[in-house]
């Protein structure tokens, strides 16, 4: 790793910063950031406080300030929780910036690499025995304060599992298990239909649970709204989230899945299930973002499949990336570095990316007490990949949404979207190595999916300001399965600022996007009960 390579990395990082309209997260295991939040922590101010449980720093860009939220800048941390977070910060920067610094500025020879390798697996092995205690005691302190700073009866409700909050909104509810034909055990919440009601099978994106189909208010909500309109739900939970981290394989080994096993298993075993309980021959499958990959993926793979679906509805389909967002774009940028990447790869060894289920950062940056108190990063835009402040969002419910994410995936999974956005292919996760290559594909380079094998009838839907799928990308899609799209239902939806996640979290969804998902569903089934 060569000092340029670290150069055009850091330009990356810097831009990730310049492109964020208010606000960005920056990790939060670096000495600097954690000493300068404890300056003062008795009466620490915004930003410090956010640097030392996020980190979060509001910028301005082109000398506007964007933030339309401001938040009450004498929020005051706690001395205790402060001195929690910052040992905890430091050892984590302590016990691996050498080794960090030493993979970028030197080149090495493989030996050398074996050997750094296996110092940098022992620093990092030994500054989580010692940082993760305090992330579990700083969490703790974290949750104390639930009870004072939640006062939402969705979020208090939403915090106690899915299950739970869909009970409390009045819905008959039922928690499945599955185990997959990999030995994974998956989670499947249900809100049961009428007895001969016909099943949808609704699959979640990156980072997301079952939680998200449910998010919003009753009358908004996805989910709610197809129990309403006489269908039996299942919301599918993908292995590597808070409700599907169960495995019969070693732990060693599980988070190094990518959306390949999601589609080879998770997705037609949980097809399979379904079918088996409801006693249907065919069901209809809704996926959002990383859902519709997976969904794309197991139609061309196990061309079976496309006979068990009645329509497969994709909202904001994922196949092409060639049109993302200049911050998205920066975003790669750093994630694709060689040593960015390879520390990554170490720290998530045997535990999930992004979580805010357990002691991990993204728990500090994105919990409920935060964002009841407008702490965290949903309280801003970040460049329209999540939120924006549009009117299509209650700004009420960050707390709700906060109960469950970020879920967790693993770091594979979102280098495989990096290789699909480098290489400009539909294809299998490249594991680096020829060898491994060789011995799981037969090839050098992994293949494409064939695509023409998908043949299942489609609705499409995308939209102008998704930082992830272009208007390009999206008609791209379009053309390409044309000849599956039922009674022309490929839209570019006609709203201004509708954005990735808008096409669940939106109060605006239904009138825009869910009554015509529902009128085709309908009338689908409609026609095939005639016959």
């Amino acid at each position: 790793m060569y000092l340029w390579d670290a150069f055009k990395s850091y330009k990356s990082f810097l831009r990730l910063l310049a492109g964020s309209n208010a606000c960005a997260i920056v990790p939060a295991a670096t000495v600097t950031g954690a000493a300068a939040a404890f300056v003062n922590c008795k009466t620490c101010r915004i930003p410090k406080a956010l640097m030392l449980a996020g980190i979060r720093l509001e910028l301005n860009r082109g000398g506007t300030n964007t933030n339309r939220h401001p938040v009450n800048t004498k929020v005051r941390i706690p001395a205790g929780m402060a001195c929690t977070l910052f040992v905890a910060y430091f050892c984590v920067g302590v016990m691996r910036l050498p080794l960090f610094a030493l993979l970028i500025f030197v080149p090495m020879s493989a030996a050398s690499q074996d050997v750094f390798d296996y110092l940098f697996r022992s620093a990092s092995d030994l500054g989580k025995s010692i940082t993760d205690p305090f992330f579990e005691l700083a969490r703790g302190i974290l949750q104390k304060t639930e009870p004072i700073l939640i006062t939402d009866p969705d979020a208090i409700a939403a915090n106690k599992g899915v299950d739970y909050y869909i009970r409390y909104k009045g819905y008959p509810v039922e928690t499945h298990k599955i185990r997959t034909k990999d030995n994974v055990t998956l989670t499947l919440h249900r809100i049961r239909g009428a007895p001969g009601s016909i099943p949808v099978l609704l699959q979640h994106g990156v980072m997301s649970s079952s939680f998200d189909f449910v998010a919003n208010l009753r009358s908004q909500s996805l989910g709610f709204i197809l129990y309403d309109e006489g269908y039996d739900v299942w919301m599918l939970n993908s292995r590597g989230n808070k409700y599907s981290s169960e495995s019969g394989r070693t732990k060693k080994h599980f988070y190094e899945f990518t959306w390949d096993e999601l589609a080879a298993y998770d997705m037609p075993d949980s097809i399979d299930y379904v079918l088996a309980t409801t006693g249907h021959r065919k069901l209809h499958v809704v996926g959002h973002s990383r859902g519709t990959t997976i969904m794309i993926a197991m139609l061309a793979s196990k061309p079976e499949y496309n006979q068990k679906i009645r329509l497969a509805v994709l909202l904001s389909p994922v196949v092409f990336l060639t049109g993302v967002s200049a911050f998205v774009q920066n975003l790669i940028t750093v994630f694709s570095n060689p040593a960015v990447r390879y520390a990554i790869d170490v720290w998530t060894e045997n535990r999930p990316l992004f979580t805010n289920s357990r002691a991990d950062l993204a728990y500090f940056t994105s919990n409920p007490s935060l964002c009841s108190a407008r702490l965290c990063p949903f309280a801003n835009d970040l460049s329209g990949i999540l939120l924006s402040n549009n009117g299509n969002h209650n700004q009420s419910r960050l707390a709700v949404y906060s109960t469950h994410f970020p879920a967790g995936t693993s770091f594979n999974d979102l280098k495989h979207y990096m290789q699909m956005y480098h290489s400009k292919r539909f294809a299998y996760f490249d594991y680096g190595s020829t060898a491994r290559n060789l011995h799981a594909y037969g090839s050098v380079r992994p293949p494409s999916y064939d695509l023409s094998k998908v043949t299942a009838k489609m609705l499409i839907f995308y939209s102008k300001d998704d930082a992830f799928i272009s208007v390009e990308d999206g008609a791209r899609v379009s053309q390409l399965f044309k000849n599956n799209i039922y009674k022309n239902t490929a839209i570019l939806l006609p709203c201004s600022g509708f954005v990735h996640m808008d096409f669940l979290w939106s109060v605006n969804a239904k009138k825009q996007l869910y009554n015509m998902v529902i009128k085709r569903m309908h009338e689908y089934d409609e026609e095939h009960r005639r016959r």
